[in-house]
């Protein structure tokens, strides 16, 4: 009886204990619910000025890569506003009732005057093996009609209404006031017509992510003469790989690029792979005899020469790499101004279906001098 007694009062003590906690509880959770809100408010308002401030620094990180620009014409995203290379301005413009592109700047003129001897002057940018270059003499007056983000080539125009690409070092501007407009690479070369552009990279900010084969973050380096460049070395294979998804999965494409190499032993290579993802590829390779090979995977599945002209690629001088594929697994590859050489792939199993695009060195040193890809729209 008396256990029985002292477990009723037990009993009833935490009953009461329990009623109590109740009503202080109710009683301080308006109070704790304000403090949670002011508090969360607080930690939420330091958060948004610490986004702010990250991002004016990463905004100020990328314009310090950037050149001063006069005017910016030729954007991927207004192609229609695009101004041909000799444009004829209005001085009096019909207005239209309808809303249209907003025009782009008028091409700045910039004289010029040739340096040096041996000076060459190419129909493309790093076309050091392009037989076509024209020789152009030392003093020779030309105008710099066109620019890149970075310094490295510019786009002029000779007295007889030649255009090709000079390096910025083998002329010397008249004045020093005058900037020519800066363009995209793609929109010069007209490989933007009809075909949507995925990358166009002079490797000012390297805005595409090139990785290593490691998966290390590839930095620009600037030439002695402007020209932002990336650069890999190996005595195994390595590879420039992009972070941008847009260069990871394309079916369809074509990819210009130009690049110089020291080669270190007689197989060494430089090359473009594609549809490539964890099991199978294709791969184009450039060999130092200019000798073109195509492989599915690590098996070659074609090999030509290339008319290589007076040059065997590797003698320091930049070499232009045209390579395209279509759905159809046609596959087109141009190495500077020889003929175009086309391979029909066939892929009965269906194991070349995905994967993107990587540029690949095999034991050599290459320095890339831009990369630019597009696609059908």
């Amino acid at each position: 009886m008396w256990n029985s007694r002292v477990t009723l009062t037990v009993l009833a003590s935490v009953i009461v204990l329990v009623f109590m906690c109740s009503l202080v509880g109710a009683a301080y959770a308006p109070n704790y619910t304000g403090r949670r809100n002011v508090r969360l408010s607080q930690i939420a308002a330091v958060l948004q000025t610490r986004t702010a401030v990250a991002t004016r620094a990463i905004g100020a990180t990328q314009l310090a890569f950037l050149p001063t620009l006069t005017a910016v014409a030729g954007a991927t995203q207004t192609e229609a506003a695009r101004p041909t290379i000799t444009p004829t301005p209005t001085s009096t413009p019909t207005p239209t009732p309808t809303a249209s592109a907003t025009p782009p700047a008028a091409v700045v003129a910039c004289p010029a005057t040739v340096v040096g001897t041996g000076k060459l002057m190419y129909s493309v940018p790093g076309g050091g093996h392009v037989r076509d270059a024209v020789p152009l003499p030392n003093g020779t007056s030309i105008t710099i009609i066109a620019r890149l983000k970075d310094d490295g080539w510019l786009q002029v125009k000779t007295d007889t209404g030649a255009v090709g690409w000079l390096r910025s070092d083998a002329l010397t501007p008249s004045s020093t006031t005058c900037h020519a407009n800066v363009y995209d690479l793609s929109y010069l070369l007209g490989l933007a017509n009809g075909r949507q552009v995925v990358a166009d990279d002079t490797f000012v900010s390297n805005e595409n992510g090139w990785t290593n084969a490691a998966g290390a973050p590839m930095s620009p380096v600037l030439s002695d003469y402007g020209d932002a460049q990336l650069i890999i070395s190996t005595n195994s294979v390595d590879m420039l790989r992009p972070s941008n998804p847009r260069l990871q999965h394309l079916p369809a494409f074509e990819l210009v690029t130009s690049f110089t190499r020291v080669n270190f032993v007689t197989d060494s290579y430089v090359g473009v792979r594609f549809r490539a993802n964890n099991l199978t590829y294709y791969e184009v390779r450039i060999l130092p005899d200019c000798r073109l090979v195509v492989l599915a995977v690590n098996q070659p599945v074609f090999s030509r020469p290339i008319d290589p002209g007076p040059h065997n690629c590797n003698d320091a001088q930049e070499d232009w790499l045209d390579v395209s594929f279509t759905t159809g697994y046609l596959l087109t590859v141009q190495l500077n101004d020889a003929n175009p050489v086309q391979v029909q792939l066939n892929d009965p199993a269906g194991l070349y279906t995905g994967g993107g695009l990587e540029l690949v060195v095999g034991q050599a040193k290459a320095t890339f001098s831009f990369i630019v890809v597009t696609a059908p729209r």
